[in-house]
């Protein structure tokens, strides 16, 4: 395809639309479809009226790319790349890059502070200078006033703005002080800006004679006394010759009190104002002077001077508070209080100068904002740093709050204050940044070179605009790939800074066969340059490129790099099969099972690249993994034949004989269940009990995970046994349990002949659930050579029905209802609670029974 763009350098104005015509051109011999981006602009500014074509053979489209620059954006050159991506074929892309050149549009803003300023033969204010424009700006500032009496030193005189940067600075006024009659008022301008269209800000001083009118009046009333004194009261000259020193101190406080001011004296104060995060020196700073009494209006202010000190003169003994404001800072009343009531009352001695004065200011919060121009900058990094020598700075200082955000405690290496990935806008916004300060603003996006601004900002500024430019890598490695036989075709080389990893893959073309060269790199920075190949051990190099460096002749031998890892994994058992081998060295995974037949237990992993180092790890089922980090140098020692390991279970068993606590005899079908929270397992005992390392048991529970149990034992119609175990992995629970007679149902059957008792032997006792007789019988049994029976193994407390047939299989003669008990016998003819004696049952208890009880009785005939 061939692409035309026109212009390809435009002015752009803001608001005003700029026009670009695409022409697209298909050289191919297929109908091909193209796409159309605009990559460099945020997607808001710009319009495509078609965004893709599809066209014939040698035929042309046309796409119109309007773009409308928003105002507010710094003067220069931007760079706008249009990309047009064949989609089908061989899906070219190609990319031209056009140039929007933004005029540049000045403007200033001009504040003083405080616009009115009381003094004596000197006085200062801070200014403030902002560039409102969207170009660097050098600002000369002058000051004028009506009677042209004023001299005026500015600090600095031309400051130097970028654009949306503020500056504050001092501008002292010097101009001769009156000695007799009231305070001068003197009007003044700060001009900024060109001569034909200045910015004014306007102020007054206040300059107060050197004895006011009420002063001179008391100079004059005293001096007559002290004539009228001398004439008609000499016996009075030792007493005023001893008190000469109490009279001055009286004209002092009179005169003080005759002018209302502090400002009559010999006392002054002095001190220095810096910034909190850096100790640096903050110059254009208000300094306001209050009587300790009366913290509402001030009797003095000033402006701190350059290196940020300040000083109030000529001021009378007594007790004094300061306030401190700026532009940018947070007020404060020395030391450090917020508001008057807390401040510190400055005692002032008579004819003292009291130093020393000095206090931090806290800058507000400010806010830095812009966006990333010149490529797509979709998932661009951009950290805020505090730089290394800003954070140098703050060592043995007060820490800025950047750095403690960042852990740093004030050392010298930068502090990071904040991090943003960017979208495909490239806007960026960071806000409650520390002010005033300097920051870097980091920005690092794969396949461009790392890029780094810096950023003023000043107390409490809103900082926007800051754009910042993205740069294409413009280094470049370039040599062979080859091992002892000779060159080698399609090896992976890869470069990487870190943040940017650009790979190619060696030539296979004859006469160029290992040739390669990787592009687009950042430059100046250390590259890592990784090459690999099927049957060779990678090679890393490590290599530094100076800016714009095109690197060649690198020359790469590989080694032959194939290992091979064996051995046999064995179990509590011995050898264990089927356990899952698996090597891997973080970027290849190499998997196998031991085996299970032949020799069992044993595995092999082959064709493992060296040198290198791989993580080998077994896992079986129920047995706790293992990993081994096993390293495979070259040569023959690469191939290990016995990294043999040996797995312990990651389960636990318990087993066991569960008997019958009064015969000892083994108990099958009693339930055992293991719980442990949501766990829970079940095993019944056998029926007959098997030797196991030379223990008979009749229940085992295998494959439990390890942890506190409790194991209860349940036989039907028994009270249940239970304790409570810790497992660990890989342990064997030996308990045996006996347990307590269970419910079970006796009685005698038989039949009186002639008053005399006589048992019956052979006769059937069935046992039916009383819910469902008369169904099938649960179970029977038949009577002894006594007449006796027992039933066992019944639940209890449970309802049952006892039918009694004779001979055996003839129908059922008599029915008795029992209720069993758990843990205990009970005897047939005890009827269930609340009901009647039963008929079948005799009262007259049997002669050969010592216990009194009662037996059923049958007919024989």
């Amino acid at each position: 395809m061939r692409i035309d763009v026109s212009p390809r350098r435009v002015s752009a104005v803001a608001g005003r639309p700029a026009v670009f015509t695409i022409r697209v051109t298909n050289t191919r011999d297929i109908i091909s479809g193209y796409r159309i981006r605009a990559l460099g602009v945020d997607p808001r500014w710009s319009q495509l009226d078609q965004q893709a074509l599809s066209l014939f053979p040698d035929d042309s489209g046309v796409a119109v790319l309007t773009v409308t620059l928003p105002a507010g954006l710094p003067a220069g050159p931007r760079l706008l790349t249009i990309e047009v991506a064949e989609t089908t074929g061989a899906a070219e892309t190609s990319r031209t890059d056009v140039e929007l050149i933004v005029p540049a549009e000045p403007g200033v803003g001009l504040a003083v502070d405080p616009a009115t300023i009381t003094g004596g033969r000197c006085a200062s204010v801070a200014v403030s200078v902002t560039n409102t424009g969207n170009a660097p700006l050098d600002v000369a500032l002058v000051g004028r006033d009506d009677a042209g009496e004023v001299e005026f030193l500015f600090d600095p005189a031309t400051p130097w703005l970028a654009p949306g940067e503020q500056r504050i600075g001092t501008a002292r006024l010097r101009a001769h002080r009156p000695w007799f009659g009231n305070p001068k008022i003197r009007p003044f301008t700060v001009e900024a800006g060109p001569p034909s269209a200045p910015v004014v800000a306007m102020g007054s001083w206040l300059q107060k004679p050197r004895l006011s009118r009420g002063a001179v009046a008391l100079v004059g009333l005293l001096a007559v006394a002290t004539v009228f004194a001398i004439v008609i009261a000499s016996s009075l000259s030792q007493v005023v010759h001893t008190s000469t020193a109490d009279r001055d101190l009286a004209l002092q406080v009179a005169q003080a009190a005759q002018s209302g001011s502090s400002a009559v004296g010999t006392s002054s104060m002095s001190g220095t104002v810096s910034q909190l995060t850096s100790g640096t020196p903050v110059g254009g700073v208000t300094v306001e002077l209050f009587q300790g009494g009366d913290p509402t209006t001030p009797l003095l202010s000033t402006a701190t001077n350059a290196t940020g000190g300040y000083h109030f003169a000529s001021l009378a003994g007594g007790t004094y508070k300061l306030r401190f404001s700026g532009a940018g800072f947070s007020q404060l009343w020395f030391p450090s209080a917020l508001t008057p009531d807390v401040a510190t009352a400055i005692q002032v001695p008579a004819g003292k100068a009291v130093a020393g004065l000095d206090v931090r200011l806290g800058g507000e919060p400010g806010s830095i904002s812009g966006t990333v121009v010149g490529g797509d900058p979709t998932g661009a990094t951009l950290t805020l740093e505090v730089p290394p020598s800003a954070a140098a700075a703050t060592a043995g200082t007060a820490q800025a709050p950047a750095a403690v955000a960042a852990g740093t405690s004030g050392s010298a290496s930068a502090a990071v204050v904040a991090t943003q990935t960017l979208g495909a806008a490239g806007t960026f916004s960071f806000a409650n940044v520390p002010s005033p300060g300097s920051y870097a603003l980091l920005l690092a996006a794969p396949g461009y070179a790392p890029t780094t601004q810096q950023v003023d900002l000043a107390g409490g500024q809103a900082r926007s605009g800051v754009v910042v430019t993205l740069h294409k890598g413009d280094g470049a490695v370039s040599g062979t790939v080859a091992s002892a036989s000779g060159p080698i075709g399609g090896a992976t080389v890869s470069a990487s800074t870190g943040a940017t990893t650009v790979s190619t893959v060696s030539a296979s073309t004859a006469g160029a066969v290992g040739g390669f060269t990787v592009t687009g790199l950042p430059t100046p920075g250390a590259v890592t340059l990784t090459v690999s190949a099927p049957g060779f051990a990678a090679q890393t190099l490590a290599l530094n490129l100076a800016s714009g460096q095109q690197l060649t002749g690198v020359a790469v031998t590989l080694s032959p790099g194939t290992g091979s890892i064996a051995g046999t994994v064995s179990g509590p058992g011995g050898p264990a099969g089927g356990v899952a081998v698996t090597a891997s060295d973080g970027k290849t995974t190499v998997r196998t099972v031991t085996l299970s037949r032949g020799a069992v237990g044993t595995y092999s992993l082959a064709n493992l690249t060296v040198p290198n180092t791989y993580t080998v790890t077994f896992a079986g089922t129920g047995l706790a993994s293992q990993t081994q980090s096993v390293s495979l140098p070259t040569g023959g020692s690469a191939n290990l034949t016995a990294v043999n390991v040996t797995l312990q279970a990651s389960t636990a068993s318990i087993e066991g004989l569960v008997t019958d606590a009064t015969s000892g005899a083994p108990l099958p079908e009693v339930a055992i269940t293991l719980t442990s929270g949501p766990t829970t397992y079940k095993v019944t005992s056998a029926e007959a009990p098997l030797t196991v390392g030379g223990h008979k048991v009749n229940y085992e529970v295998d494959g439990i995970t390890p942890g506190t149990y409790t194991v209860t034992f349940t036989r039907p119609g028994g009270v249940p046994n239970s304790f409570v175990k810790v497992v660990t992995a890989g342990q064997v629970v030996l308990y045996d349990a006996p347990l307590a007679a269970a419910a079970s149902i006796r009685g005698t059957v038989g039949t009186v002949v002639d008053g005399a008792f006589a048992p019956v032997s052979g006769v059937q006792v069935l046992l039916y659930e009383a819910t469902t007789y008369p169904a099938a019988p649960i179970t029977s049994v038949l009577t002894g050579a006594d007449g006796s029976f027992t039933i066992g193994g019944v639940d209890a407390p449970h309802d049952y029905v006892l039918g009694f047939a004779y001979p055996q299989g003839a129908t059922v003669q008599v029915t008795a209802e029992v209720r069993t008990v758990l843990g205990q016998p009970v005897d047939a003819c005890s009827p269930p609670p609340g009901q009647a004696s039963q008929t079948s049952c005799s009262t007259t208890a049997d002669p050969a029974d010592p216990s009194g009880a009662a037996y059923v009785k049958v007919s024989t005939s």
